[in-house]
């Protein structure tokens, strides 16, 4: 008889990698399409500019200006959306970039503490960044928090919210705390998922 665990572990494996492919075509598409098309039309404002008179030429600045804080904005889309992080930046650059994508998100008080990693093994530090990512898009999304606070060091890993809390039980998790129990098997670690109300949500990595 199949056990049931790895029946769902490699529906959740085909999961994530399908996941995976569809954030690396829009990385793709960002930074090959968009942010090209955003470079080619400043190099013809510079052009244009040359034949303008300087009310018109002040005019075009203000739109290199606007053309140059929109590539700014999809080249960090960019990098938010690439799928494997860890690999490009680093486990701890891939952390500090989560947390501050999370305090853009956020429109409360967001805290980190970031001392080490209980892992050196980039495979699986890429988990634990995964973990940390539904954590946060988690608590920003559902717990209708005021303060947020990240924690991440050699003996544990948690996002703990002061927000409104839900029921613990398996069968309530979607599909965000699902995965985080798949990376965290991965790992060989224990996910702690506690939540009391309006004392709001502890996720924790141990």
């Amino acid at each position: 008889m199949a056990d049931p665990n790895l029946e769902q572990d490699a529906l959740l494996e085909k999961v994530h990698r399908s996941r995976c492919n569809y954030r690396e075509r829009i990385a793709r598409v960002l930074h090959d399409g968009i942010c090209q098309s955003i470079t080619a039309a400043g190099l013809n404002l510079d052009l244009a500019k040359m034949e303008m008179t300087l009310e018109n030429a002040a005019r075009i600045d203000e739109a290199q200006e606007m053309l140059e804080r929109a590539f700014e904005e999809v080249r960090r889309l960019s990098h938010e959306t690439y799928p494997d992080p860890v690999s490009r930046f680093g486990a701890e650059q891939a952390i500090a970039r989560l947390a501050e994508s999370a305090r853009r998100r956020f429109k409360g008080e967001f805290r980190t503490k970031v001392t080490g990693l209980p892992v050196q093994d980039p495979d699986k530090a890429a988990a634990i960044v995964e973990i940390i990512d539904a954590a946060l898009d988690n608590a920003i999304r559902h717990s209708g928090a005021a303060l947020i606070t990240l924690t991440v060091s050699p003996r544990k890993i948690e996002v703990k919210d002061d927000g409104k809390g839900f029921e613990t039980n398996v069968s309530n998790f979607g599909l965000g705390l699902v995965m985080m129990s798949y990376w965290a098997r991965s790992l060989g670690m224990e996910l702690r998922v506690s939540s009391a109300g309006a004392r709001g949500t502890s996720v924790q990595l141990r």
